[in-house]
C-alpha cells in the first residue's frame, strides 16, 4: 500500500520537477472541511461543498531552485513541505509550501516558480488577506509541466512564504487556497 502511494505521490511530483521526494508521511483520513460553501459541480447546475481529505505529506528539494541559489529556513538549498489531497468529488491536489529568510526572497522564487511552470497566465495580481490588504503576490496558471496534460497552478506569497497548489480542476484549486488564507 506504501508503495502505491508513493508511485502516486512521485506522479505528484513531477509537477514540481526537478524535485525529489525526501520522505512521504501517510495520514489516512484527516478531512479538511469546507465552511466557505464553495462547492463542486453537478448535472443541476448546482454545486455541493467539498471535503479534502489529507492522502500524504512529503519534503521536496527544488533542485532547479537550488541551483538558482535559493535556500529557504532552516535548509541548505531549495527545500519545500508537499501535500496531497483528494477532494470529495475524486480531484486530487498537490501542495507546496516553503518559508523565505524575507519577503523578498519569497517573491524572487515566486517569480522563478511562475516563470519555470507557467504556460499561460490567467490571473496575476496581489495576494489579499481576509480584510483585502495585499499581502503578498498572486497567479494562477495552467501549466504543463513534467506532463502532456493541462493541469492549473495556484501559486502566492504572503510575506516570506510561498505556496502552490497544483490540480486538473481550477474551482477544486480555488477552494483549497480558501482554506489556508480566508478569501483570496
Amino acid at each position: 500500500m506504501l508503495s502505491t502511494l508513493v508511485t502516486k505521490l512521485c506522479a505528484f511530483r513531477k509537477v514540481m520537477a526537478p524535485a525529489l521526494v525526501l520522505g512521504t508521511l501517510v495520514m489516512a483520513g484527516d478531512p479538511l472541511l469546507s465552511q466557505s460553501g464553495a462547492t463542486a459541480g453537478r448535472q443541476d447546475g448546482q454545486r455541493k461543498t467539498l471535503t479534502f481529505r489529507l492522502i500524504s505529506r512529503s519534503e521536496i528539494v527544488d533542485e532547479g531552485g537550488t541551483k538558482q541559489g535559493f535556500r529557504t529556513v532552516g535548509g541548505s538549498g531549495a527545500l519545500l513541505s508537499g501535500s496531497t489531497f483528494e477532494a470529495s468529488d475524486g480531484e486530487r491536489l498537490a501542495v507546496r509550501y516553503a518559508q523565505f529568510e524575507s519577503r523578498a526572497e519569497a517573491q524572487r522564487y515566486f517569480r522563478y516558480r511562475l516563470s519555470e511552470e507557467a504556460k499561460t497566465i490567467l490571473e496575476q495580481g496581489d495576494k489579499k488577506d481576509e480584510n483585502g490588504s495585499a499581502v503578498g503576490s498572486r497567479a494562477e496558471a495552467v501549466t504543463t509541466v513534467a506532463t502532456q496534460k493541462a493541469a492549473f497552478a495556484i501559486m502566492w506569497t504572503a510575506g516570506n512564504q510561498f505556496r502552490a497548489i497544483y490540480s486538473r480542476s481550477l474551482p477544486d484549486a480555488v477552494d483549497l487556497e480558501k482554506r489556508y488564507a480566508g478569501e483570496r
